[in-house]
């Protein structure tokens, strides 16, 4: 889900240096430079959101905020049976013995609190590129992909910088269902879902492949595959 910003360009007589954006009250976006329209993606649906902003120059002074805009998310296509409840998984990395896989928790339905200590999350401590592939059992029309993941910034927990969904019939040969960016969440401690709507593939196994933000913790608990 998606809300696109734009705005009138701000003057100041040293010079506009960028944009920090506020959203529901919390500081999520800061603009460096001249653009004057924001699109702020991996939103939850049917949920409303109201934003402000305010310019700033190279001096470090700041406008007041400016009026505020609200927007309200569409309700997602109703996807029901979540096709990778219970089903094994492998991964490409393994998860670290101090926030370990406690034995199916990517698929178990149980779901992480926004606390790293929730025994649901498990955690590894790479910049490296790994995935994780769901193996459906047979093949399966899928209407949406979600992952959960986790931000702690306190303790280097960071949310991944991308998510790409894959699809494959034999589990060699894969084909790409899309990507999806870190959102701008602000620093607060967090859980966000990494969700791709819209789809109508059929497959067995479903790879997912992660891009660490950097050198850090990536927490993720629950991997869905959902259809109708």
């Amino acid at each position: 889900m998606t809300v696109t910003l734009s705005w009138s360009a701000a003057t100041d007589a040293v010079g506009i240096a960028g944009y920090r954006i506020t959203r529901n009250g919390t500081p999520v976006k800061t603009l460096y430079g001249t653009a004057t329209t924001f699109t702020d993606a991996g939103l939850d649906p049917s949920t409303a959101y109201t934003y402000t902003l305010r310019a700033f120059d190279a001096a470090g002074n700041q406008s007041a905020a400016s009026g505020s805009a609200s927007a309200t998310t569409p309700a997602a296509p109703s996807n029901p049976v979540n096709l990778a409840a219970g089903r094994p998984y492998t991964v490409s990395l393994a998860a670290s013995p101090s926030y370990p896989d406690g034995g199916g928790e990517l698929t178990d339905g149980a779901y992480g609190t926004a606390s790293y200590g929730d025994a649901a999350w498990q955690g590894r401590n790479t910049g490296a590129t790994y995935s994780i592939t769901v193996d459906l059992g047979a093949q399966k029309t899928i209407k949406e992909l979600r992952s959960d993941w986790l931000q702690t910034k306190s303790v280097y927990i960071f949310l991944p910088k991308k998510v790409t969904y894959e699809v494959s019939a034999n589990g060699s040969s894969y084909t790409a269902a899309g990507s999806v960016a870190a959102p701008a969440a602000g620093d607060a401690d967090q859980a966000r879902t990494y969700r791709l709507l819209g789809l109508n593939t059929t497959a067995r196994y479903v790879r997912i492949t992660v891009e660490p933000a950097g050198s850090a913790w990536s927490f993720t608990d629950e991997v869905e595959v959902r259809t109708t």
